[in-house]
């Protein structure tokens, strides 16, 4: 928070973009097929490429749609569900506030806080299992 009013901006909503995408039936043999194989799998790649450009955009669009001026920390979060691809775009969107500034000159000292994921899956917490012994 001490830099976005650093930076003059003040946060106005926390906003997602998330779009879900299917390879199909014959994508999805496709990709099996080519996966036993070395190499990229192109329609994948392409698959998510395009979830997230369409998962930004959206993000992007809500922002306008309040007036934000820009959206900054934006985590993205790929999750598959059977032959389903999500792949999902939060942010905070931001607007410039003519002088805006900290209270104070100089960053207070603030507690390092881990950065946690907020997308947990059955495989997560089970790699979280396995993780801590």
């Amino acid at each position: 928070m001490w830099n976005l009013a650093a930076l003059g901006l003040m946060p106005l909503k926390l906003v997602l973009g998330t779009a879900v995408y299917s390879l199909g039936l014959i994508g999805g043999f496709k990709a099996m097929f080519k996966s036993l194989m070395r190499g990229e799998i192109s329609d994948l790649t392409s698959l998510v490429y395009d979830a997230r450009e369409h998962a930004i955009q959206l993000v992007r669009q809500e922002a306008r749609a309040i007036g934000a001026d820009d959206v900054v920390g934006i985590k993205t979060h790929i999750h598959e569900i059977g032959g389903l691809i999500e792949f999902m775009a939060i942010g905070t969107a931001v607007k410039r506030v003519p002088g805006a500034a900290p209270l104070t000159a100089t960053l207070p000292v603030q507690a390092v806080i881990k950065d946690r994921d907020t997308w947990i899956s059955d495989d997560d917490i089970f790699d979280a299992d396995v993780r801590s012994g």
